[in-house]
């Protein structure tokens, strides 16, 4: 796999943050067995780690993915991409604006239900707004208006490239019946739907099944 580069689009929690540092380490150490090149964590402002400071907006978001991939697409270079949770929707929104073509595959862990954010990013969000605190994250109360329904931009998806929509049994954002339900909604060939069982939203321990998901490009 050499001459490739990974792509993480992260979710919402700070990958640099102790409850997510060992999500990100269990991608990454694969990636290096696998031989790529080079791993590139893409963040999004409102994360304490990311270079600009502010609170999560699902456009500004998606516009820093956009510049990227209009950058990527431009070079010589190959790539994967995995995105996790939040980065699902996003890199599901550059789909709408870039054709990638230099992509290999993508891997989308987790695809949110819309429901459930509208519930904790607006009916409880002076909550939420102090929970996330600990994930090394700042929102605020316009964070539900700048989103967009990540089920909706998957109905959308026209791509060639080989997708793999995977999520695991507990999951509490993405169930099975929603996971379901999002199979329902695209029925092009080359998207692969995959519920892994036992598997909660946030992976931390080596689990082969799930890493041969994220990473399959059959």
């Amino acid at each position: 796999m050499r001459n490739k580069k990974l792509v993480i689009l992260t979710g919402m929690g700070d990958p640099k943050n102790s409850k997510y540092q060992k999500v990100y380490e269990l991608i990454t150490t694969e990636a290096k067995r696998l031989n790529y090149d080079e791993i590139i964590i893409l963040g999004w402002k409102g994360q304490n780690s990311f270079t600009e400071t502010g609170v999560f907006n699902f456009k500004e978001a998606t516009q820093t993915a956009i510049e990227f991939f209009q950058k990527i697409e431009e070079s010589d270079i190959n790539y994967d991409v995995i995105c996790r949770s939040y980065g699902t929707g996003v890199f599901l929104a550059v789909c709408q604006t870039i054709n990638l073509n230099k992509i290999g595959f993508a891997s989308l862990w987790g695809i949110p239900n819309y429901s459930d954010c509208f519930e904790l990013f607006e009916e409880k969000i002076d909550e939420t707004i102090k929970d996330v605190i600990s994930k090394g994250v700042k929102i605020d109360h316009t964070f539900f208006k700048n989103f967009f329904p990540f089920d909706l931009l998957l109905k959308r998806f026209k791509q060639k490239f080989k997708m793999n929509i995977v999520s695991g049994s507990e999951d509490k954002y993405c169930s099975s019946d929603y996971a379901n339900y999002l199979k329902s909604l695209n029925n092009l060939s080359n998207l692969n739907y995959q519920v892994i069982t036992g598997l909660p939203h946030e992976v931390t321990d080596y689990h082969k099944v799930y890493l041969e998901k994220l990473f399959e490009n059959k």
